[in-house]
Formats: structure tokens, C-alpha cells, sequence
């Protein structure tokens, strides 16, 4: 039996946040054209990137794979960000399309490690902290942590910018290279562990950050 789990985030003046965790073949169809005209308009819109699309649709072959979706909505229901979990046991984006950027290490193969892919976040008129860190973001990696914690997940790996790691970096997160950073289409990539620990729980939930209310 599916159980949608959904969490709410309090944004002080802002709306608030329901970060929910999902199987793409149980989530209902609005939301799902939602997180791919999201991905859509970040990934193909705004940064530009080679990435297949169908009308105003990113979809990939990964997504038929029925990844788990970490999605956060607004007040209305409106998706304002996303990202996609990949069991490491099958295909997944680093082993499969971007091998390259494990420094000709094997490729992580472990039930207790999924991949965070296509994470998204929209443009919104949202608060941040006074690091420059978005709500949204915020929502989705503290909503990532749970399920981890619920799932038995001990780390993710993910494919991402230098730009991003830098990010991470200054949110808290403890980051680990699987290998030294490369050029992707113009782009400084690298391949992350994220590990499931305190200090991740720390840097997600920090006191001076929206809290999930249970």
C-alpha cells in the first residue's frame, strides 16, 4: 500500500511549502506534467542544456524507470520544485551517462544508495536566508533527508555543477568527490556523495530555517 507522505514548511510571511515523496506511476497525472514543465523550463529555458523534450515536457529515459519524485508545492498546489531518486542497483544518470565523472571508479551499486537527479527549483518571489539560500530548496532537501531516514538510505550520489557544490557547501552539507571535477558541454561537473548523517540533518534543519512540521 502507497502512503503519500507530505510535509509542511512555515515560511514566516510567506506561503507555505508541503514537500511530498513519491513513485512516479502513483503520482496523480497534473502533478506529474507539473514536475516535467518545471524541469522544462529550468533545464531547457533557462540554462540551455541538451536534455530531450516533448512539447514543453523534459522527460528521459530514466524517468520510465519509476523513480521516486521529491516534489515541493506551494499553498496552491503549484509544483515550485523537484528532484528525481534513482535506485543505484539499476541504470542511473552517473554510471550510465556521465561515467566519465567517476575517475574510472566503479560506479556505486548499493540498495542504501540512491542518485538525486534533475533537481529543479523555479524562479519564485520566495525568501531566502542570508546565505542566498531559497525556501524551496531548503523543503526539498529537508524532505530528501526523511525519506532517507525512512527508506534506510545512507547516502546519495549525484551528478551536479561545481556551482552547486559550492552551494551545498555553504547551506552546511558535507560534500565527498567521487573523483576530481570535469568539463561537460562547457560546464564544471562533478560527481557528490551526500551521506546521511548528522551533519546533513544539521545543515537542513538549522534553526534559523523553515522547520518541518510533523
Amino acid at each position: 500500500m502507497f502512503i503519500q507522505r507530505r510535509s509542511n514548511i512555515h515560511q514566516g510571511r510567506y506561503k507555505m511549502l508541503h514537500a511530498i515523496s513519491q513513485q512516479r506511476t502513483t503520482m496523480p497525472l497534473s502533478m506529474l506534467s507539473d514536475v516535467h514543465s518545471l524541469r522544462y523550463k529550468v533545464f531547457h529555458q533557462r540554462l540551455n542544456w541538451q536534455v530531450p523534450v516533448n512539447g514543453e515536457l523534459e522527460v528521459d529515459e530514466y524517468d520510465e524507470l519509476d523513480p521516486t519524485f521529491i516534489v515541493s508545492q506551494g499553498e496552491c498546489g503549484d509544483v515550485v520544485g523537484c528532484m528525481r531518486l534513482l535506485k543505484t542497483t539499476g541504470p542511473y544518470m552517473l554510471a550510465d551517462t556521465f561515467p566519465q565523472l567517476l575517475g574510472g571508479k566503479a560506479a556505486p551499486r548499493d540498495k542504501n544508495i540512491l542518485e538525486i537527479s534533475r533537481f529543479a527549483t523555479m524562479n519564485a518571489q520566495l525568501q531566502h536566508n542570508t546565505k542566498g539560500i531559497s525556501e524551496i530548496t531548503y523543503s526539498l532537501l529537508q524532505k530528501a533527508y526523511l525519506h532517507a531516514v525512512n527508506e534506510g538510505v545512507d547516502a546519495y550520489v549525484m551528478v551536479t555543477t561545481t556551482a552547486i557544490e559550492r552551494y551545498l557547501r555553504r547551506m552546511g552539507i558535507t560534500t565527498e568527490r567521487l573523483a576530481d571535477s570535469q568539463d561537460i558541454g562547457g560546464v564544471n561537473s562533478v560527481a557528490l556523495y551526500l551521506h546521511i548523517d548528522q551533519r546533513f540533518q544539521a545543515a537542513v534543519f538549522r534553526p534559523s530555517t523553515p522547520t518541518l512540521l510533523h
